[in-house]
């Protein structure tokens, strides 16, 4: 028994990680918004819209990146099994063996949910007591909530996403006179850099970059997973 198994999927997680992290650099460098010129000029209001979204194909890179840290927290718990049930393991359908990371909103629903665990397959009351502590009601562990919320919704779509938004621009000038030129010279002396962020769109998930996000499940996962080498044999 060994965690090598779940340490490879977090090794593939972060090669996805990385992918969203490229995909979302590449849309941003391009620019992609218009930013409304005349209407500056005339009101000194800045106004942009996104002109270009962000393909699609980003969403189903987040799904694996958060299906494979999943995984990662699921072979933990079967590597528990196997070292404390004193017997091989069978899954469904040919066994009764459903062993999953246990990822609970609050300490009743963890005590109600894995209170056979001792009894059935003879998990010792240490790895209990681990398990309990990195739940997502307890500091440090929260973005386990939004992993279990992600993953969820992936079985039956894709991650929402808004996309892009454009949180603020900023247009300078050319040092030139205004008076000497016609509105379409004058547009062609601005210079335009917008804010575009990629977030979720689900209201229920924190209104931050996507990238963001992921990188506080991925590094919480690969900080729980260690925590469990000396209770696999």
């Amino acid at each position: 028994m060994s965690l090598d198994g779940a340490r490879l999927k977090i090794v593939r997680a972060k090669e996805h990680l990385d992918a969203v992290e490229e995909a979302v650099a590449l849309y941003i460098d391009s620019e992609p918004y218009i930013v409304d010129a005349e209407h500056y000029r005339q009101y000194g209001e800045n106004r942009a819209e996104v002109s270009c979204q962000i393909n699609p194909r980003i969403s189903a890179i987040i799904g694996d990146c958060l299906h494979n840290l999943r995984c990662s927290l699921d072979y933990v718990m079967w590597e528990i099994g196997g070292t404390y049930a004193g017997r091989a393991l069978v899954p469904p359908p040919d066994g009764r063996d459903k062993f999953y990371f246990p990822i609970c909103a609050t300490p009743t629903e963890f005590d109600n949910g894995y209170k056979k665990l001792p009894a059935d397959h003879k998990i010792p009351d240490p790895v209990i007591a681990e398990l309990r502590a990195v739940q997502p009601y307890n500091t440090g562990y929260e973005s386990l909530s939004l992993l279990n919320t992600l993953i969820n919704a992936d079985k039956h779509r894709l991650p929402i996403l808004t996309l892009a938004e454009i949180s603020g621009f900023t247009i300078v000038e050319a040092d030139v006179q205004p008076r000497f030129l016609n509105f379409s010279e004058a547009e062609s002396c601005m210079h335009t850099q917008a804010t575009i962020a990629i977030t979720w769109e689900d209201i229920t998930m924190p209104r931050e970059p996507v990238h963001r996000t992921l990188t506080n499940i991925f590094e919480t996962v690969a900080d729980v997973v260690p925590k469990f080498d000396r209770y696999v044999l």
